[in-house]
């Protein structure tokens, strides 16, 4: 009788065992789950804030440099009077540069150096009174 009831204690204890380890590695891998879905929603979360954020400060340097577009300095085409302008406003800006199109298409550049950027599709639109944002 002894020995039936060591083997009944002994598989007993082993189911135990079995079930506490399953479950165990059951609730783990739920939880590791849980905690990558719920990263991946934080990260989302951030991306999207983040993108905000951009939004914002690209909207706020789009509006100054309309301002400096509108500042009798700039729209006056003396060069002279542009350069301290357009210099002011990339330092403060912390551009690498700024330059002035003419309506043909002609850009020069605060180190003096000069581009035909009228067939830019960029160009024109902005021209036509649009705001774009370029990776140029």
């Amino acid at each position: 009788m002894k020995s039936i009831r060591t083997k009944m204690v002994l598989i007993f204890a082993a189911l135990v065992i079995l079930a506490s380890v399953s479950t165990g590695m059951i609730a783990t891998v739920r939880a590791g789950d849980a905690l990558v879905k719920e990263v991946e929603a934080s990260l989302l979360e951030v991306a999207y804030q983040a993108s905000d954020l951009i939004d914002a400060r690209m909207e706020v340097q789009a509006q100054l440099l309309q301002l400096m577009a509108a500042m009798p300095e700039v729209t006056g085409m003396e060069w002279d009077e542009q350069y301290m302008v357009l210099n002011d406003f990339r330092n403060m800006l912390n551009f690498r540069t700024i330059a002035v199109v003419q309506p043909g298409g002609a850009a020069r550049y605060l180190d003096g150096s000069t581009a035909q950027l009228g067939d830019r599709s960029y160009i024109r639109s902005a021209f036509n009174g649009q705001t774009l944002y370029t990776d140029v």
